[in-house]
């Protein structure tokens, strides 16, 4: 069986012995194959002579597609990374027939499966719900845990994208909101939006009240309030 003398990461190399007179390299981006067609009766020291001169194109080759595809399908404005709870994460793409899906590897690595159709668009919504479902469990927990301290019930709690607050409450439906971003943040931030906007089943207005009730519960409010209003939802 012939075998090639080097490797390229990521894809597979196949040779293809056939009725023809030349070698022949054809790269099949899609499948991440590249194949090579050889003469029936070349030599194997030629033919591997061959595939080292083609090296060097045939990685500029797959480089250069590699970079158009990141390009194309860019997930994130400023790059392939993933801001999760105050820590960056690096974001990998991978194509799949699949449905769409993100896991979490070693390392730290947010790996995104979806369709190689998918448009930037539908990638950020695939990943855009993925960040719904960590912020839910991460409300859901500060919910839980403040909920007996306070003395407050919270019947639902909704996420939605907001362009002028962190967080709302329906005090008639013990609703509460919060504001998409917030997934960005460290949790402390996160704590702090809940609790201001639970403080609100006790006492509607900001006043006397709510704000003795703040320095009680969360008594660095004042300090999480600026940083979070020197940032622009």
């Amino acid at each position: 069986m012939d075998t090639v003398p080097f490797k390229i990461e990521g894809y597979s190399i196949e040779i293809i012995r056939k009725n023809i007179k030349h070698i022949y390299f054809r790269i099949y981006h899609t499948n991440k194959k590249i194949i090579i067609s050889a003469p029936l009766n070349v030599g194997l020291e030629i033919l591997n002579n061959a595939i080292s001169l083609k090296k060097n194109w045939l990685e500029r080759q797959v480089l250069q597609q590699t970079k158009a595809i990141v390009v194309k399908k860019k997930l994130f404005p400023y790059g392939d990374t993933l801001m999760l709870a105050g820590i960056e994460y690096p974001v990998q793409l991978h194509f799949s027939n699949a449905q769409p899906k993100i896991l979490t590897g070693e390392g730290g690595i947010i790996h995104v499966y979806a369709k190689e159709t998918s448009s930037t668009d539908r990638l950020c919504r695939i990943v855009d719900q993925w960040c719904r479902q960590k912020l839910n469990l991460s409300i859901g927990y500060f919910v839980k845990k403040w909920e007996p301290s306070l003395g407050v019930k919270v019947k639902e709690y909704r996420i939605k994208k907001m362009k002028t607050r962190w967080g709302s409450c329906n005090t008639k439906a013990h609703r509460i909101w919060l504001n998409a971003s917030l997934i960005i943040f460290e949790n402390k931030y996160l704590e702090y939006v809940i609790v201001h906007e639970m403080i609100h089943l006790l006492e509607k207005s900001h006043n006397k009240r709510f704000y003795q009730l703040m320095d009680r519960f969360i008594p660095d409010w004042p300090s999480l309030k600026k940083q979070l209003n020197q940032i622009q939802i």
